[in-house]
């Protein structure tokens, strides 16, 4: 299968960098880490096949050509340092892949959605993010900084032509949002029954592409009950790795974390 796993993390979060390690050790699947610089006092995590250094002081959307340019691979599931992986179940992430390739789907977002078009494949179902939800989301699409795999090539492509944009701006630009509704090929995961559904902090995810999102705008979120499903391995984490969150920062959550949509 030709696809590759790349992490993006800023060296602001170099303290997840032991939790981004372990979570992803066990898996097979070819890992990349994307990187800024190493802080006094922290290691890059060990556990990857490839590492590649962008240049921190470039808009997030340029940083990204270089970076892509480098990975062979025609699939790239890219995921950030603050969604710790806990678990990718590879069966069925190659399905996905699978009909991604055979329908030149551009964009896969990770997230779980009721929506129309549905492709079928061995159990598992996408379903198509440029047309309206049959039921309402909260994500931002097509163009959110969920978890989510992209054909390497309509991704580089993609990014050319919005180079300053932000992290947060790429997901909120209308004209991002217009130019992937017509001329990028989006889709989500479509919940299907062997899909176990979690919630955390208003996302909809399923275990199958699995991922705690530990922070928002580098703070942690109080109450931990915030994190929902997810709240059992946001409070091992903090303890196992004696994270200091109000050091770190934290942040009252705020009803609308509270909003998931319902599958």
């Amino acid at each position: 299968m030709n696809y590759t796993i790349l992490i993006h993390t800023h060296s602001s979060y170099s303290y997840l960098w032991p939790i981004i390690n372990d979570y992803i050790k066990k898996y097979n699947f070819k890992k990349i880490l994307a990187y800024d610089n190493i802080p006094e006092n922290s290691k890059l995590p060990d556990n990857f096949d490839k590492y590649i250094k962008y240049d921190a002081s470039q808009m997030f959307s340029t940083r990204l050509v270089p970076i892509l340019q480098q990975i062979q691979e025609e699939y790239v599931f890219l995921i950030y340092d603050v969604d710790i992986i806990i678990n990718i179940d590879e069966s069925a992430l190659e399905t996905y892949i699978d009909i991604m390739k055979e329908n030149n789907i551009d964009r896969l977002c990770s997230a779980v959605f009721n929506g129309k078009s549905q492709l079928h494949k061995n159990g598992y179902a996408v379903c198509n993010l440029n047309l309206p939800l049959i039921s309402p989301s909260n994500h931002f699409v097509p163009a959110d900084c969920s978890s989510t795999i992209w054909n390497r090539n309509s991704f580089i492509e993609f990014v050319k032509e919005f180079p300053d944009k932000t992290y947060g701006s790429l997901e909120l630009d209308n004209d991002v949002i217009n130019y992937c509704k017509s001329k990028i090929l989006c889709y989500g995961i479509q919940y299907t029954p062997n899909l176990q559904i979690l919630y955390n902090r208003g996302l909809t995810c399923c275990d199958k592409l699995s991922f705690l999102h530990i922070t928002t705008k580098g703070k942690f979120m109080k109450p931990s009950s915030t994190y929902a499903d997810y709240e059992i391995y946001f409070n091992t984490i903090i303890k196992k790795y004696n994270l200091d969150i109000d050091k770190i920062g934290c942040t009252n959550a705020s009803l609308s974390c509270f909003n998931y949509h319902k599958i």
